[in-house]
């Protein structure tokens, strides 16, 4: 039995490669459904888990579970199963603990790490987040991939560095960057109002930063200032953080709306 997936919703969002990537569902479950199988996807970052989910919700017998590693990781994957199979969730990712020396930390860049390992002739499906906290980095990503990572990747640019296999998440506390909740009004639900407040700068500034090509909303490139924002919409902002506008209350008397913001900045 083949569950095919048809949403011309996937072709106007994503990318064809992503697409391809959710399109591929269809062969898990049917190995979930007719071989009794457990089957996990490739690393999707989180405008591909939305579709994914979507899609996975509706088909009868189908369960799944989206693990990232940690708590509030961003690049997940999806393991789906039914009754009769139940995975072991801690058999499936492991991280890559990297180690700088004190007079190379000017390499601790996402996209300089990220960049290194990519260049070992992995895809970057294949690995999850990259948490950065001082002169330490950690890649997550599933055990044999981990594994390959740990082996293989002895530089980060001009910088030497050690690698550490770790098999047990659990044992490493990987949530550094805290939240921070604000509250405040707005004029409107605009995007760059909502940028205004969460980051404390002029609408002027937020503008300059949409115009600049550096402002997502789950996860799609925002071209226009007067895009409105609603709950649970996730704001990224390119290396610098990520805004998430958790709720909408009531006008004040000025007739501006409040709404309370979780930052992770």
């Amino acid at each position: 039995m083949k569950v095919l997936f048809e949403d011309n919703y996937c072709n106007n969002i994503m990318e064809n490669k992503e697409y391809n990537i959710i399109n591929r569902l269809e062969d898990f479950v049917d190995l979930a459904l007719c071989k009794q199988s457990i089957s996990a996807t490739h690393f999707l970052n989180p405008l591909e888990q939305s579709v994914a989910v979507k899609k996975l919700i509706n088909i009868s017998g189908i369960k799944y579970k989206i693990i990232g590693g940690y708590e509030n990781s961003e690049r997940n994957i999806i393991i789906i199963y039914t009754d009769n199979k139940y995975p072991e969730f801690n058999n499936y990712l492991a991280l890559v603990k990297i180690n700088f020396s004190k007079f190379d930390t000017k390499y601790i860049e996402h996209r300089m790490i990220l960049g290194s390992v990519l260049s070992l002739g992995i895809k970057r499906e294949g690995i999850g987040d990259i948490i950065i906290d001082d002169s330490i980095a950690y890649i997550v990503a599933e055990k044999k991939m981990a594994e390959y990572i740990h082996n293989h990747l002895l530089r980060i640019g001009n910088a030497h560095v050690s690698t550490e296999y770790i098999e047990n998440l659990s044992s490493v506390n990987l949530n550094f960057k805290k939240s921070k909740t604000i509250t405040g009004t707005v004029a409107s639900l605009r995007i760059d109002s909502i940028l205004a407040l969460g980051l404390k700068v002029s609408r002027a500034k937020a503008n300059e930063l949409i115009k600049n090509q550096l402002i997502y909303v789950n996860w799609q490139l925002v071209s226009k200032a007067t895009l409105l924002v609603e709950e649970n919409q996730i704001i990224s902002i390119r290396k610098k953080g990520r805004i998430i506008l958790k709720s909408i209350g009531n006008i004040s008397r000025k007739n501006r709306t409040w709404v309370e913001l979780e930052t992770y900045i």
